[in-house]
């Protein structure tokens, strides 16, 4: 009998075998890249996102807290200095539960380092803690929008409400 399967037809037929499992794979791998996203998925991003810049915005409170408890004395080291502070510090479990929601949320160190500075501070030069806080809102706008640019959070100035305790 005559063998058909020459060397010649079974590296033709191998070839042909391997480009169509080729263009198989190719096609289903593309297909799965393109595949447009599930409501599912989309729902499951938004929520991350969500949850994230809830985060942020719990931290920031945070870090405003702090800052609102921190005592501070002019230029005369005269602690007669009062402010409407309109908050308490922030309790331990308070700023706990938010770094362990940065550690979750944040792919950007120098958030949570800023974040752990602040909550740090004891009372004294306020210079110091604005530009913790200062660098700590660069970070989060950064992380947010996906840009480094952020000359606006330049001019960030801690506003504070004092009255004149020598009024009546």
């Amino acid at each position: 009998m005559n063998n058909p399967f020459t060397p010649s037809v079974k590296k033709t037929l191998f070839e042909s075998v391997f480009i169509a499992l080729l263009v198989f794979l190719s096609q289903n791998f593309l297909q799965k890249l393109w595949a447009p996203t599930t409501a599912a998925e989309t729902l499951k991003k938004e929520n991350y996102i969500s949850a994230k810049k809830e985060t942020y915005f719990e931290a920031i409170n945070i870090a405003n807290r702090v800052f609102s408890d921190f005592k501070l004395t002019d230029a005369k080291q005269d602690t007669k200095y009062v402010r409407l502070r309109g908050t308490t510090y922030p309790t331990e479990f308070e700023i706990n539960s938010c770094l362990s929601k940065l550690y979750l949320y944040t792919d950007n160190p120098t958030i949570i380092t800023s974040f752990k500075k602040i909550c740090s501070f004891k009372d004294g030069n306020a210079g110091d803690i604005v530009k913790s806080n200062i660098e700590l809102l660069r970070n989060i706008k950064s992380d947010l929008s996906g840009k480094s640019d952020s000359e606006i959070i330049d001019t960030y100035e801690y506003i504070m409400v004092n009255r004149d305790t020598t009024f009546h």
